[in-house]
């Protein structure tokens, strides 16, 4: 289990499936073309606002996806297909992972309120549907 590595050893490609950061850019852009869209009509978003959203959106959707494997490890371990994540191989601990799901989203949650409570809201009512109900 990785705690501090070296540059060398350290999981980069781990990270990126934990983080499976193609969905969660995926999910960016979703958010993006909302975002755009409300501009375009109400002219409402700053540049800053802007990056700050998209910020928060990716470390939003981020710690979903990583909570989302900590609450299948167990599954993943037997399905072939799942077999290959992180947490079901056991290169990082189903702890840590937790933290950093948990710290992730609580700092996404945090710009997402400062910028518009409303979003920080939906942002977390999603996760309560996708970690809570779906993953259940």
């Amino acid at each position: 289990m990785y705690l501090l590595a070296s540059y060398k050893e350290f999981p980069f490609k781990d990270y990126l499936k934990l983080f499976k950061l193609r969905i969660a850019f995926s999910s960016l852009i979703v958010a993006w073309v909302g975002v755009l869209y409300g501009n375009i009509e109400n002219r409402v978003a700053t540049t800053e606002e802007f990056l700050l959203f998209s910020i928060a959106t990716l470390l939003l959707s981020m710690g979903s996806l990583a909570l989302n494997q900590v609450q299948e490890v167990d599954i993943d371990k037997q399905m072939p297909r799942t077999q290959n994540r992180p947490l079901a191989k056991d290169i990082f601990s189903k702890k840590k992972v937790f933290i950093h799901s948990l710290v992730l989203i609580g700092l996404a949650s945090g710009i997402l309120y400062l910028l518009n409570p409303i979003s920080c809201f939906i942002g977390l009512t999603i996760i309560a549907f996708y970690n809570g109900l779906y993953t259940i």
